[in-house]
């Protein structure tokens, strides 16, 4: 098991995070149908320190250290881009201690060739195990 499964988890413990925070605020775990129908901001609070901004298929929240881009249907497909942002958020919160990205395409390629993970589409990838 390589760094990169260590990351995933918590990247979607995190999702998994968001919509809890979510269903608690708006009784929905990813309310983007409110939004495109006008019923909440666009950008706004979740909770005092924690902010949320809705986009495309997705949202962007905010936490008081670092933030997480996902998608609608994200569980297990993750976004090449977006996972690579979130750990690049996560080392400038932890000083860089979190996970060198010189290491994440070398620890994709081992997971695509191992069969732990498999390419969705574009920058799509799912999580196999």
């Amino acid at each position: 098991m390589n760094k990169l499964n260590s990351i995933l988890k918590d990247y979607f413990d995190d999702i998994k995070r968001c919509k809890s925070l979510f269903k608690e605020k708006f009784g929905q775990e990813f309310p983007l149908t409110l939004w495109r129908k006008k019923a909440i901001p666009k950008e706004s609070i979740i909770k005092e320190g924690i902010n949320y901004s809705f986009h495309g298929v997705g949202c962007y929240i905010q936490f008081e250290n670092y933030g997480i881009d996902f998608d609608e249907n994200f569980d297990p497909v993750f976004d090449y881009y977006k996972l690579k942002d979130y750990i690049e958020e996560k080392n400038n919160y932890l000083d860089n201690n979190y996970y060198d990205l010189k290491d994440y395409n070398i620890q994709l390629n081992e997971g695509l060739e191992n069969g732990l993970i498999e390419k969705v589409s574009g920058a799509l990838y799912k999580i196999t195990y």
